[in-house]
């Protein structure tokens, strides 16, 4: 593996295309070790499909199947065959709201990265944010972490807090995550792939 080659990755998303935006403006700097391979979203108007349109990235709507919180089988192969087309080798989770099982989480060669909006292991559900707010919590934050097809995160890359303050409304306080999110993530994403260059692997 030559040092110049960038590691290609894919971004899942449901919603936003904010982290997408921060990911895609690094990867426009020349010292960048990343390229986006490709963009896929279970929601066929999602913002973020609409930013990698407009970033020319290549993008796609994949039908998650029948169920609501989780991908199908038939969805499961159509998702691991786009990654795989792209020879995309991490993906990485912004807001996908599907569960994944193992056999997705492993399917790129150095695994699939989620980027969950509370301090894990506080706050796992759906609406962290929301939870962190109705539990009374000063600090929360951002956690980025494999996925092992499990229920339970898997190896914590890395976190980072925002304080909660007495006014914050649920969407104030998800914007603040996110915002923050924005920021470090090109920094975590580049750390797994300086790994993947200099290694050959990321641990898992």
């Amino acid at each position: 593996m030559t040092a110049s080659r960038r590691i290609r990755i894919g971004i899942l998303g449901s919603s936003s295309g904010k982290l997408l935006l921060a990911i895609a403006n690094h990867c426009d700097q020349r010292e960048a070790t990343i390229e986006i391979g490709v963009v896929l979203s279970d929601v066929a108007a999602a913002d973020i499909l609409s930013v990698a349109a407009s970033r020319r990235l290549k993008c796609a709507h994949v039908s998650p199947g029948a169920y609501r919180r989780k991908i199908d089988e038939a969805a499961e192969d159509a998702y691991i065959n786009a990654l795989r087309e792209e020879h995309v080798e991490f993906a990485v989770l912004t807001g996908f709201q599907r569960i994944v099982n193992r056999r997705f989480a492993v399917a790129c060669p150095h695994g699939t990265i989620n980027v969950h909006f509370s301090l894990l292991p506080a706050f796992s559900g759906e609406k962290p944010w929301i939870e962190a707010l109705e539990y009374g919590v000063k600090v929360t934050g951002c956690t980025t972490h494999m996925l092992d097809g499990s229920i339970h995160p898997g190896v914590i890359i890395d976190q980072f807090a925002v304080a909660v303050l007495h006014a914050d409304s649920p969407e104030i306080l998800r914007i603040k995550i996110e915002d923050a999110a924005a920021t470090a993530l090109p920094r975590i994403l580049e750390g797994i792939a300086t790994t993947v260059r200099r290694r050959g692997s990321f641990a898992r």
